[in-house]
């Protein structure tokens, strides 16, 4: 268990190459996530907080984003499973542009529909108010009391279409704030592991690279003066030359002819 000073995580690690249960968990919780917001912007009715209001291409946008971001978290995988560090910084990259993106155009229609509130109880009101109809003209009801009836009705209507249309935007406004802090907090924690793959990366190429590959004819081979097994006095061969591996002082075999 390592804790990393530049972002204060820690990562569960083997030396090479890491474990990455973790990394593969950040991209599937994304792909998830891309994959919830461009159901939810496709699928489902125009919600009535944002009717009359909020723009009929918005859904096409939001679900687009979502369904690209979701396609993204493959190279995501790849560069994960493959231990490609130069890949997944490109990957983190682009996928914090798409959340960020997502995230903007959410809170624009948001404060869309938090603007033109009014509108949109209009709107509501008169989708789905009830007001009586004058066909029954007929009965006992003057038309002086069926002007006040609906008077009563549309002002109840109205009431009841602003708490509603109120409450959608708060709700909406949560889940923003809520998905919005989740990814980054996911972002956060991509990037950090980030950090940690390519130092590992970087450590192992400078520990092979740490290695005396040295020829055995280099200085790296030749005894040292405190070396019990070195000679005290050179001496030379048939060439002339040093010969390194002659017998050490003292030894009773060393020029004894045999």
């Amino acid at each position: 268990m390592t804790r990393s000073k530049r972002s204060g995580m820690e990562f569960c690690c083997c030396y090479l190459p890491l474990v990455n249960v973790g990394a593969y968990l950040l991209v599937l919780e994304t792909a998830l996530v891309a994959l919830a917001v461009g159901i939810c912007a496709l699928v489902p009715p125009s919600i009535v907080a944002g009717e009359g209001v909020i723009p009929s291409w918005s859904k096409g946008l939001i679900g687009a984003l979502g369904f690209i971001t979701l396609a993204w978290q493959l190279l995501g995988l790849v560069s994960v499973a493959r231990q490609m560090p130069t890949l997944y910084r490109t990957y983190i990259r682009v996928n914090f542009v798409l959340t960020l993106a997502v995230i903007v155009a959410a809170v624009a229609f948001l404060v869309v529909a938090g603007v033109q509130h009014n509108k949109a109880v209009t709107t509501c009101v008169a989708t789905y108010g009830v007001i009586p109809s004058n066909s029954n003209a007929a009965s006992s009801i003057s038309v002086s009391s069926l002007g006040q009836d609906a008077d009563a009705f549309s002002q109840s209507g109205r009431q009841i279409c602003n708490i509603f249309v109120w409450a959608q935007t708060g709700v909406m406004g949560g889940l923003i704030v809520l998905m919005g802090l989740t990814q980054f907090y996911m972002l956060a924690a991509q990037r950090a592991y980030g950090g940690e793959q390519r130092q590992a990366f970087r450590d192992s190429k400078a520990s092979y690279q740490d290695i005396p590959m040295n020829p055995r004819d280099s200085g790296v081979w030749e005894p040292r003066a405190n070396d019990p097994y070195a000679p005290h006095q050179p001496t030379y061969g048939n060439g002339g030359g040093y010969d390194s591996y002659a017998a050490p002082h003292g030894d009773q075999y060393a020029h004894k002819p045999y």
